[in-house]
């Protein structure tokens, strides 16, 4: 259920991050987006192409994507190899490997549950992830990327559960581009329709505004969007007013729920008290830990 996609995204997001992994883009001469598009190139299974690392970003325009792909390889951290086909170098490799090195040795320094039972959460995580991999229920492009993340023994419960609340949630991702995909939609189709679908914003200028940077979508592109979403009786437009049809919301609604059907069956390798033990543990986690971040910024505060 869509319960278990929340647990771990907020693990994830409770998580403490090492001040020093802000650095990696200034220290790979990138910029933040620029330096995301490098660790999609590192997960990526070599060599790749464009098309394939666009599978990371659905939402983005390729334009930029090669934009900041272009910066990528004018700082030698990927080279071409043939044709159209690319390999991280070693100078761009070394760069993601030590970010996540830094990154895990500040989490091995947390203790936000006894070891014992952080190593029951670490291996419960695990055996999920090992089932959806073993018996995938979605292309796992994203899961078999975010396994390049573990380029050496992890040590650390605090790192294998990383590891893992990181392999699931990419693995969300691959279940929910399956959905889409199989109800007909592109990347940008689904992003708008999701919007739309949650009300999050009810014109196309609001559209235009929310996308355009940060997906490198002009006002026109993202205008088509919704025009393609309205000739599919998906949604409906009146002037710069845009709503989501009784359609719409059903085909929506029938993409979360085939979501959840790609992502629960890997879930299911742990009985059902194991399954609930795991919950309660990562609810007592995930708690933890953001109380300690929230104890932690009033003391700075003060």
């Amino acid at each position: 259920m869509a319960e278990w996609s929340s647990r771990v995204q907020n693990a994830l997001a409770a998580l403490p991050r090492s001040p020093a992994g802000a650095d990696a883009p200034e220290a790979a001469g990138l910029s933040a987006p620029e330096w995301t598009l490098l660790v999609y190139c590192f997960l990526s299974e070599p060599p790749f192409t464009l098309d394939e690392l666009r599978l990371w970003l659905p939402y983005t325009s390729l334009a930029l994507i090669e934009q900041w792909f272009k910066e990528i390889l004018a700082t030698l951290n990927v080279q071409r190899v043939t044709g159209g086909e690319f390999i991280v170098t070693d100078k761009g490799a070394s760069l993601v490997k030590d970010w996540c090195r830094r990154g895990r040795g500040l989490l091995a320094q947390q203790h936000p549950l006894p070891e014992a039972a952080l190593r029951k959460l670490a291996k419960a995580l695990e055996q999920v992830v090992t089932a959806a991999l073993e018996k995938p229920t979605a292309k796992t492009v994203r899961l078999s990327g975010s396994r390049r993340l573990a380029f050496e023994p992890l040590t650390s419960s605090m790192a294998r559960i990383d590891q893992a609340l990181t392999d699931l949630y990419h693995f969300r991702d691959d279940c929910h581009s399956a959905a889409w995909s199989a109800a007909g939609l592109d990347g940008p189709e689904a992003e708008v329709l999701t919007l739309l679908w949650r009300r999050e914003v009810r014109d196309v200028n609001s559209l235009a505004a929310l996308l355009g940077e940060p997906r490198g979508l002009d006002a026109e592109q993202v205008a088509r969007t919704a025009q393609r979403l309205a000739s599919k009786a998906l949604v409906s437009i009146e002037g710069d007013q845009a709503e989501v049809t009784a359609a719409g919301r059903a085909l929506r609604e029938g993409i979360e729920a085939a979501t959840d059907r790609h992502y629960m069956p890997p879930w299911t390798v742990l009985p059902p008290p194991q399954l609930q033990a795991l919950g309660e543990l990562l609810t007592q986690f995930t708690r933890t830990l953001s109380r300690d971040r929230q104890a932690e910024s009033l003391s700075h505060s003060v």
